[in-house]
C-alpha cells in the first residue's frame, strides 16, 4: 500500500535495481504492429543502464518516495539546447510511477518537480517525448500543459 506523504529526491545507488526494474513500464502501452515488444525492452533497458552509469551532463535523477521511504517512482531531467533558438531548454528523459502507485498523483507530483527544476536553471520550456498510443502518458502531459509541438510519423514498409 502507497502512504502518503511523498517525498522526491535525488536518485542513489541504492536506487539502482528499483529504477532499472520500472523503466520497463516505458513500454506497457500497445505497440505499433512493426514494433517488437522484446527490442523495445532491451533498448530502455540499455538507456536506463546509460542513465544511471553515464548520465548526461547538466542531468539529474530523481525518485519520488512514500512516507515509509519506499520508492514509488523516478524522473530524469536533463538541460539541453532547442534545435531552433538554441536557447537552454529543459527535458524530461524519463519517467515512471509503479503501477500500484498510480491514481496517487505521483506522475503529477514528478511533472510539477520537472517545471520547479526547470524553473531553477533559467530555463523558459520543458519539454519531452511521447509515443502516440501512451494514451495514459499523454492525458497526464496535457493535464499538466504540455501540447504537441512536432509530430513524427512512420510507415512501415516491410
Amino acid at each position: 500500500m502507497i502512504q502518503a506523504p511523498f517525498q522526491i529526491r535525488l536518485a542513489t545507488s541504492a536506487d539502482h535495481d528499483f529504477i532499472m526494474d520500472l523503466s520497463l513500464r516505458f513500454n506497457d502501452f500497445p505497440l505499433m504492429a512493426w514494433r517488437d515488444r522484446d527490442k523495445m525492452d532491451t533498448a530502455q533497458i540499455r538507456l536506463t543502464k546509460e542513465a544511471l552509469e553515464n548520465p548526461r551532463p547538466h542531468s539529474e535523477l530523481f525518485v519520488i518516495e512514500d512516507a515509509r521511504h519506499i520508492p514509488c517512482g523516478y524522473i530524469y531531467l536533463a538541460e539541453t539546447e532547442d534545435f531552433f533558438t538554441k536557447e537552454k531548454l529543459a527535458f524530461i528523459l524519463a519517467i515512471a510511477v509503479k503501477k500500484e502507485a498510480e491514481g496517487h498523483g505521483l506522475g503529477r507530483k514528478l511533472m510539477d518537480h520537472a517545471e520547479e527544476w526547470a524553473h531553477g536553471r533559467g530555463c523558459r520550456q520543458l519539454g519531452l517525448q511521447v509515443f502516440a498510443a501512451n494514451e495514459r502518458a499523454r492525458r497526464l502531459y496535457e493535464s499538466c500543459g504540455f501540447e504537441p509541438e512536432s509530430i513524427r510519423m512512420i510507415k512501415d514498409l516491410s
